[in-house]
């Protein structure tokens, strides 16, 4: 049987850019994962002259060019991937800058995938080229950016700076964003993301063999908020067999007091807990301007600021750190297979910095 690429017609949707006057230059195309499922992926590419935006898209069984029906500045396409391990696209537009970009995206396989993360790209997007180049290196399915990705969340300037600085990574490698302390959930967040929980910005992907969990640090985590139980409705939807990774942007532990380890923080107190009760495998953050592995019952906690500017001299207040680096700029990779989750952990000039591998 032909595997379907998609492509139903695939939903193709134009959608008018808000109404921002900074408005800035080209960029893209940015892929993300549309709903929970992850087996429709969402390609956009913004212009600041509007156009009537095409996507060509091939594999093995078909190929075929769609063009959008409206004239926009911010041209998406809704791509329906189900059953398949890759396809090619690229975009065709009058813009010269985006024209002809695309590549081979590769969809995460039960049997293995890749992915990566850093956070922190806020103001310093010529460090974030310099790692995305190293990542997009290592072929990853998606991209993890752990909180305050930009200075200005209502500014397109600032999102096209940050994905332009991703030197092709996002063309390929889906981009999975989490709210930091720096971000705003604006209506421009919401276009732009249209991740599986359309009505707050925390999310959830059932990818293959993995259950990904979204949360936003950012807002209120008491036992009696929204938040609290639509995460523990998430953990309890997880299959038996799945890894379940969550991240987040503030880390619950850490080497810089106070960015940690404070018991007055709903973080520590009644996230942790849940962690623990569902067997969470592997926490992932951003916030804290270094590489700190921390291990806590059956938890591995991982935290990379590897993007920032200002890397931050560490402390010695966290209990549960196994391993600490800030001496440079850093990302990590990930390779999941069903019975492993390899950690590896490299710096700006490419030098494997930590490694680690949790099992089941």
């Amino acid at each position: 049987m032909i595997k379907t690429l998609i492509l139903l017609c695939l939903f193709v949707i134009a959608t008018p850019v808000l109404g921002f006057s900074r408005l800035g230059e080209s960029f893209g195309p940015v892929i993300t994962y549309a709903v929970r499922q992850a087996d429709v992926v969402r390609i956009f590419y913004y212009t600041p002259k509007s156009e009537r935006g095409s996507i060509f898209v091939s594999n093995q069984n078909t190929n075929f060019t769609i063009r959008n029906r409206g004239s926009n500045r911010l041209n998406f396409f809704r791509l329906r991937v189900k059953n398949i391990d890759e396809f090619y696209y690229h975009i065709v537009s009058d813009d010269k800058n985006i024209n002809g970009r695309g590549g081979v995206v590769r969809l995460p396989s039960k049997n293995n995938f890749r992915f990566a993360l850093t956070g922190d790209t806020m103001d310093s997007f010529d460090i974030h080229e310099k790692l995305a180049e190293r990542m997009k290196k290592h072929n990853p399915n998606f991209v993890i950016i752990a909180g305050d990705m930009v200075r200005d969340s209502v500014d397109m300037r600032e999102w096209g700076k940050l994905f332009n600085s991703g030197s092709g990574l996002y063309h390929t490698s889906a981009f999975v964003p989490v709210i930091g302390n720096h971000d705003t959930y604006t209506p421009l967040w919401r276009q732009l993301f249209d991740v599986s929980n359309s009505r707050y910005p925390y999310y959830s992907y059932a990818l293959p063999g993995v259950y990904l969990i979204v949360l936003n640090s950012e807002m209120y985590f008491g036992k009696d908020s929204v938040q609290y139980r639509w995460f523990e409705d998430e953990l309890q939807r997880a299959e038996k067999d799945d890894w379940i990774i969550v991240t987040f942007h503030r880390p619950p532990f850490s080497a810089l007091s106070p960015r940690g380890n404070n018991e007055n923080n709903p973080l520590y107190t009644t996230l942790v807990p849940m962690l623990e009760q569902h067997n969470a495998h592997l926490i992932l953050n951003g916030h804290n301007h270094i590489y700190e592995r921390s291990h806590k019952e059956n938890q591995v906690y991982i935290t990379s600021g590897g993007s920032a500017r200002n890397l931050h001299r560490a402390g010695t207040f966290n209990p549960y750190r196994q391993f600490l680096y800030n001496e440079k700029n850093h990302y990590v990779i990930f390779d999941v297979t069903p019975n492993a989750v390899t950690i590896n952990a490299y710096n700006i000039d490419g030098r494997r910095i930590d490694n680690y591998t949790i099992r089941k």
